[in-house]
């Protein structure tokens, strides 16, 4: 049975808005975690996400044959049922569904999705702006690269045209142990997601979580789930 150890958020010591966004919810035969990220950190975004978020979870997840085309069709649905008011809206997401013995996962930007064993971070998606191919090739250093992720093209937008923006993939559960859902403001501030990861790490990363809310510099948010 899935147990979730860890699902925060926060705007850290600088933002005054907390435009990051963590929900969950039961679907049927499973149960569906959310990451969001909104770009620019302002009351109408954070009311931005939570409506998605919310949009969302009440779309139509019964069983289909296909499930990763059902999570990339809700998402779209969602955003496109979202009130005008939101028009212009950006915000990254990360996405995980989980059944007996499988998850399928989704995301868009540079939210990240990993699998955490007993000794590594396994992070089983990348950040889909080219800045990072830049970055792994040499052109631009990390710090660079940092600074450069946020291209509204590679984000959910709404009232526009999001086909293709959600990313898919499935897999078993058989060699996870821990799988974890964030933001930027988690994954980049974050060291101990470098190292060698320990036999803790569930109270290491609501230590992180807490140092962040009183020294991060961005929003962050987090879920750690133990399948």
């Amino acid at each position: 049975m899935t147990e979730v150890l860890v699902m925060q958020t926060g705007a850290g010591s600088i933002e005054s808005v907390n435009a990051d966004f963590v929900h969950s919810w039961a679907i049927e035969e499973g149960h569906a975690y959310l990451v969001c990220d909104g770009i620019v950190h302002t009351e109408e975004t954070r009311e931005a996400v939570i409506e998605f978020a919310e949009k969302l979870s009440a779309e139509d997840w019964c069983y289909v044959n296909d499930r990763e085309m059902q999570l990339s069709g809700n998402v779209l649905k969602a955003i496109d049922c979202m009130s005008p008011h939101h028009d212009g809206r950006a915000f990254c997401c990360s996405i995980i569904l989980i059944f007996d013995g499988y998850y399928v996962a989704g995301w868009c930007g540079d939210c990240r999705i990993g699998n955490v064993t007993l000794s590594a971070l396994e992070w089983l998606t990348t950040d889909d702006v080219p800045f990072l191919k830049m970055y792994q090739d040499g052109v631009i250093d990390y710090e660079f690269y940092l600074k450069s992720r946020h291209l509204l093209s590679c984000k959910l937008k709404v009232g526009q045209n999001n086909i293709g923006c959600v990313k898919t993939f499935s897999g078993t559960l058989a060699n996870c142990k821990n799988l974890i859902l964030c933001s930027d403001g988690f994954w980049s501030e974050v060291n101990l997601l470098n190292e060698s990861i320990r036999e803790h790490f569930s109270v290491e990363i609501s230590n992180e979580v807490n140092r962040l809310a009183r020294d991060g510099i961005d929003n962050f948010s987090v879920i750690v789930l133990d399948v």
